[in-house]
């Protein structure tokens, strides 16, 4: 009887961790050891990327400072392998597979080191990797995605080089000038342009969700205004919370400080309006093809 009851509990246990996990985000479960193996990085790349997968591993420790991560020398060990990517489509960004019909006969997951455009190899950013590594690190351990823009689990698809411009820390040039009046006038024209360029974003959204296609060529362009959209939804949080990080600076006088955050917030509402553009686009596209000729 006492064992039958500690089975049961040992299977609630297990239940309540898996539920914890899946739902988005990493509390302090029961403790748990992930074993790893890790394909060897190429030589060529290993000085630039090899702190991707310990910055990895650091931010899910303190998530949850309960999980460890173990490395293994051969793959049979390990719970699942990462792979390094050096020649991915550029509209690719790695990802995680739970199938283990492959050579490993395990779950795996790839981070991209560089991508081929114009049969030309471009090497990612190691802060671009680490993003990846993070996000397909929380697959890898359970978690499915959020619908919270600010959390790594957040599906946001693009390539790499959207991925640049808006990730791209704007520098201030120089210290001098009354930066004051810079900061307010941008401030004003700031909180207008979000408002404006949300509510266009918003009113797509019915219009993409709702619309049906009925042949593969239009459901894939409405494929991509979906993805894109996931984008937007990135963008229009990360726009906000630049405001409102400048709206604190300029509250401490520092007004050096908040211009530079407010122009960080107005770069990304300017993706946003490109976005906005390449879902018209897409969409209307979408609608083009479902018509008859």
């Amino acid at each position: 009887m006492g064992v039958k009851i500690t089975r049961i509990m040992k299977l609630f246990y297990g239940i309540l961790a898996s539920f914890i996990l899946l739902s988005g985000t990493m509390t302090n479960a029961e403790a748990q050891t992930y074993k790893i193996y890790v394909q060897q990085i190429p030589q060529m790349w290993k000085k630039t990327f090899d702190q991707v997968l310990p910055n990895a591993f650091q931010y899910w420790k303190q998530k949850n400072p309960d999980v460890s991560f173990e490395l293994t020398k051969y793959p049979d060990p390990s719970d699942f392998v990462i792979e390094w990517s050096s020649q991915f489509d550029e509209s690719k960004t790695g990802h995680y597979s739970s199938d283990t019909e492959n050579y490993y006969d395990k779950p795996k997951f790839t981070v991209p080191l560089a991508y081929l455009k114009a049969g030309k190899l471009k090497t990612v950013s190691p802060e671009f990797a680490t993003e990846i590594a993070k996000h397909n690190l929380g697959h890898a351990m359970g978690l499915s995605h959020s619908d919270d823009p600010k959390d790594i689990m957040y599906p946001q698809i693009e390539n790499y080089e959207s991925w640049m411009k808006v990730n791209t820390k704007v520098s201030p040039k120089n210290t001098t000038g009354d930066w004051k009046p810079k900061a307010e006038k941008l401030q004003a024209q700031l909180g207008k342009k979000i408002d404006a360029s949300e509510a266009k974003f918003s009113a797509l959204i019915p219009s993409i969700n709702s619309t049906w296609t009925t042949n593969k060529a239009s459901e894939a362009e409405m494929k991509k205004a979906q993805n894109i959209i996931f984008v937007g939804r990135k963008l229009v949080s990360d726009a906000e919370s630049f405001k409102v990080d400048g709206d604190d600076l300029l509250s401490q006088a520092k007004y050096s400080d908040a211009y530079y955050k407010y122009l960080d917030s107005m770069n990304r509402i300017k993706s946003l309006d490109a976005k906005i553009t390449e879902i018209k686009k897409m969409f209307n596209k979408a609608i083009s093809l479902e018509s008859p000729k």
